[in-house]
């Protein structure tokens, strides 16, 4: 399950924009205090889906990485499994030979 679990796409646009509110500002084509353009509001969607898709991509980088330090600790504990066992298997042999 993703950090956005079961969030509609409007509630991830919010997100990204309250997240990533200093990284970046939409410049309007109007003048100041006017009413915003189609195209501002074009500009403002194609900036909050490349934030959401730069989210997204660091998400899976994190994931990844997380996968591959458990698959490094699955194999340490394979490796400390296989030297407990030697371990046991030479003190028995020993004390088969002792007696």
């Amino acid at each position: 399950m993703t950090e956005f679990g079961n969030m509609n796409v409007e509630n991830m646009a919010q997100l990204v924009l309250m997240r990533c509110a200093e990284d970046f500002t939409i410049q309007g084509t109007g003048t100041p205090g006017a009413f915003a353009t189609k195209k501002d509001i074009d500009n403002a969607k194609e900036t909050v889906k490349n934030k959401l898709d730069s989210l997204s991509d660091m998400g899976e980088m994190e994931a990844r990485r997380i996968q591959m330090a458990m698959d490094r600790l699955s194999k340490l504990m394979s490796t400390l499994l296989n030297l407990l066992n030697k371990s046991s298997e030479t003190a028995s042999g020993i004390t088969q030979n002792i007696k």
